[in-house]
């Protein structure tokens, strides 16, 4: 849940934005100044989806106009919502790059490392070696 301060400024944010939309100064909106205004609000991250969501909601007898002083406790809780949705998904998405990146370096270098080990090999194998009988003792491994 986001702080009061915050829900303040989403719902000034949403007043300047749909109130700049009605610039017939009736209180409605049609379908696509709503749509318009909302894609201004780029700070909040809201999908193609959101946005339709969001028309959704707002035009509840779906005649095609949006009261939007009405819609504005609506929205804010939408936009809260979408925006706790967008924040899990992140974590999500950082919680399984941290899991997979130990085995996704694995993969990558795997071949460069078998290569690193070959060289160690050659270049320890005279510690390794009798030099009277020219074999490997073994002690030295890879």
């Amino acid at each position: 849940m986001q702080s009061p301060r915050f829900i303040k400024t989403l719902e000034r944010a949403l007043i300047q934005i749909l109130d700049e939309a009605d610039t017939e100064r009736t209180g409605e909106l049609g379908y696509n100044e709503f749509y318009n205004a909302f894609k201004k609000l780029e700070n909040y991250n809201l999908s193609e989806n959101d946005l339709r969501t969001l028309l959704a909601i707002a035009d509840e007898n779906s005649n095609g106009k949006i009261t939007w002083k009405e819609f504005i406790p609506f929205g804010i809780n939408a936009v809260q919502v979408f925006l706790e949705r967008n924040k899990q998904a992140a974590k999500r998405s950082q919680d399984d790059k941290q899991i997979l990146k130990p085995d996704l370096l694995k993969v990558l270098y795997e071949g460069e490392i078998k290569k690193i080990g070959i060289i160690m090999q050659k270049r320890f194998e005279v510690y390794d070696t009798d030099p009277e009988t020219k074999k490997h003792s073994g002690l030295i491994t890879f």
